[in-house]
């Protein structure tokens, strides 16, 4: 698929509702992509006369997926307003990469599009104006066809009701402030806050503010040591209905996560100490990798390295954060 957006004669039909994906580099140049149809002729089963297959080439490949089929255009249908499309991911590199819609079409402005992230345990919103953003690493469940799904939903009038939520950091607090719509009937908001790939907690409640406009502002004074903080706001009714904004980043400032490794050089055992350690990668100076280890976010293991051969390797942590620590270490 090139970068031209075709015309409606080449999906065989004019009544479609088209949204197309594409997988992008760090320098924003399209990788690959997807096309979504939605039509009378769709279903969620493989049908040959209205999917394509994808050939599968190149270093790197998005896919949506029907069953055991990797689909470049899959025609598809709503069940109830919605529907969840699972996405393949195929890279024989690891890095970071972004999946965004490139197009939308025949769809009204009701509709939600979110990233779903099994591996995270996070979903994101996405559209034309933003994308999302994921690291392949060395764990295989960063990639294939389990990590990622694209969520389509009709969306109610609760979905709008957030103008704008902001976050930063400013003298080692975090700054949260939103404002929401001056109709709707809100008992209170609740701030909650996630870190290192958890879940979301709640770390404030806010009343509902009568002034227009219906500025917020909480203050987080307890910033957990991390390098990067998640945030959103869940906004509760007098009816019990709850209904939440999209999330926001905070990247810390001069948050310098320090990972340790000792003796240096060493014998035997390698001592590693690091915040939220995901896995460990050992690499040979040839570039190899000689060993590698899950550590699930433990922040001290011991390695036994007394069967390595003598000479220089890189010790490669990926922390909970997927930011990247290496360093270097002699074998004697």
């Amino acid at each position: 698929i090139d970068s031209v957006v075709p015309n409606f004669q080449y999906f065989g039909t004019s009544n479609n509702q088209i949204l197309r994906l594409g997988l992008f580099d760090t320098a924003n140049g399209m990788l690959d992509e997807c096309v979504l149809r939605y039509n009378a002729q769709g279903s969620k089963q493989y049908n040959k006369d209205w999917d394509a297959v994808s050939f599968g080439g190149g270093n790197q490949s998005l896919t949506s997926v029907k069953g055991t089929h990797l689909l470049t255009i899959a025609t598809r249908v709503f069940d109830n307003s919605a529907d969840t499309v699972p996405l393949n991911i195929k890279s024989n590199q690891f890095g970071k990469f972004h999946l965004q819609l490139r197009e939308i079409t025949g769809f009204d402005a009701g509709f939600q599009y979110l990233i779903k992230d099994n591996f995270l345990g996070i979903t994101q919103t996405v559209h034309l104006t933003n994308c999302y953003s994921f690291y392949i690493t060395y764990d295989t469940a960063s990639f294939g066809s389990n990590r990622l799904a694209l969520i389509i939903v009709k969306s109610s009038p609760l979905s709008f009701l957030f103008c704008d939520i902001q976050a930063e950091e400013k003298n080692n607090v975090g700054v949260i402030s939103w404002s929401i719509n001056e109709a709707a009937a809100v008992d209170y908001c609740i701030i909650e806050r996630q870190t290192n790939g958890g879940n979301y907690e709640a770390i404030g409640k806010e009343p509902r503010v009568n002034a227009s406009p219906n500025g917020y502002q909480f203050i987080d004074y307890h910033l957990p040591n991390t390098s990067s903080i998640n945030y959103r706001i869940a906004a509760v009714f007098k009816t019990g209905k709850k209904t939440y904004s999209k999330s926001v980043t905070v990247r810390r400032k001069n948050n310098a996560i320090t990972t340790f490794i000792f003796p240096n050089p060493t014998k035997n055992l390698l001592h590693i100490h690091g915040l939220g350690m995901l896995s460990i990668t050992i690499i040979d100076a040839m570039g190899r990798v000689v060993f590698k280890q899950q550590n699930n976010g433990v922040q001290s293991t011991s390695i036994n390295v007394a069967w390595l051969a003598k000479g220089s390797y890189t010790v490669s942590i990926e922390r909970l954060d997927r930011q990247i620590d290496r360093r270097k270490f002699v074998k004697k």
